[in-house]
């Protein structure tokens, strides 16, 4: 069988028989996505062009004169991530390449240039389309990082815009602050599509500028009687260039921050500094006062909570284990059928919750958070 697809394949190339003649009969265009040579060829690009190769059959056999060409993407991040991967010697990937891919180290090593990468597996792919026997017209071959390529994207633009289809502003992005780029699926182990997540963010007045607490219940604030740090962490002040406001938040959530903020520290301040200070409730101007505690995590949100310990089991937790209960007013903000005036309270007694570090304690929240 092999003899004779071959025998074929070569027949067809001798003749031409894929390549369309100018003025030929009625022109038939057809495509379709073009692979991206990062990694060998699977069933998936199987299943992609026999479907097109079948349709551009299909049209010759009924008298058209079909163009169908091939080319690769090689442009946008996801080349640039692999090639780091394997100049950085990445355990994971050249295991990846050698056991599943069959690529030997040696042969790996050489590939941690973007193009190196690109043409090696680009080669790979364009043999697996020809021995599958696909009627491309070869000669049509390109990559999506060709100038004339393009320049054919930039008039596209050129025309979208004209037409009032494009517009300029913002979005949330996924971002890489090592690569300094936006990134999708294919930048990250695992192919894993990065999430985005929207908290939000309440402003406590405090001293010469705003505590930044993230929140996923902003609905809650009335019920605030205090606010959380973490006591090892380190918080920084600074400040916001496009407004002249003053934030405090963690060293670790001013690095994300910065990100989406003209943000720059003017000094770090400790924990033990916060500890003790109060800062005022934007809505009633009550002094709500500042408590170390375990649970509040500086890498996440901004490293400063606000707490709400009749709906929160947590803050009810840290409240207790501080020996806080009782100088601190519980304040009721939902009513939830089958439970008290204060259901954190409650469901922590009844499940029978010693402390913050109780793995049941994040229980007890969601079913609290569920109702």
């Amino acid at each position: 069988m092999h003899g004779i697809d071959s025998k074929w394949q070569k027949k067809w190339a001798e003749e031409g028989v894929f390549e369309p003649k100018a003025g030929k009969g009625e022109k038939f265009f057809l495509t379709a996505a073009f692979p991206y040579p990062n990694s060998p060829q699977h069933i998936g690009h199987g299943r992609t062009y026999t479907t097109t190769d079948i349709y551009a059959r299909y049209k010759r056999m009924a008298g058209q004169n079909v163009l169908y060409p091939m080319a690769f993407h090689v442009t946008g991040t996801p080349v640039l991530a692999m090639a780091k991967r394997i100049a950085e010697k990445d355990e994971e990937i050249l295991s990846i390449f050698e056991t599943v891919y069959g690529i030997s180290r040696a042969t790996t090593a050489k590939l941690t240039d973007p193009r190196d990468l690109v043409a090696y597996f680009s080669r790979e792919i364009e043999a697996g389309m020809k021995e599958m026997g696909y009627s491309m017209d070869w000669r049509r071959k390109f990559y999506t990082y060709d100038a004339q390529f393009n320049k054919f994207i930039e008039w596209h633009f050129a025309k979208l815009e004209k037409a009032g289809h494009i517009t300029k502003g913002e979005h949330p992005v996924p971002w890489c602050p090592v690569g300094q780029t936006a990134i999708g699926a294919h930048d990250t182990k695992e192919d894993k599509d990065p999430q985005i997540e929207e908290i939000t963010g309440v402003l406590f007045p405090f001293e010469d500028g705003m505590l930044i607490c993230s929140t996923y219940r902003p609905e809650t604030i009335s019920g605030v009687t205090n606010i959380w740090v973490n006591p090892d962490a380190v918080y920084v002040k600074a400040k916001n260039s496009s407004d002249g406001e003053i934030y405090y938040v963690s060293k670790d959530a001013f690095t994300s921050l910065s990100m989406q903020l003209p943000l720059s520290i003017i000094k770090e301040v400790s924990a033990k500094e916060m500890k003790g200070k109060t800062a005022k409730h934007p809505l009633s101007g009550n002094e709500l006062p500042i408590f170390p505690a375990a649970f509040v995590d500086s890498k996440t949100g901004t490293g400063i909570v606000m707490s709400v310990p009749a709906h929160a089991p947590m803050d009810y937790l840290a409240l207790r284990d501080a020996g806080l209960e009782g100088k601190v007013t519980l304040v009721q903000v939902l009513k939830l059928p089958g439970f008290s005036n204060f259901p954190a309270k409650e469901i922590v007694e009844k499940m029978g919750i010693k402390s913050q570090s109780d793995a049941r304690a994040s229980e007890a929240t969601d079913a609290i958070y569920r109702k």
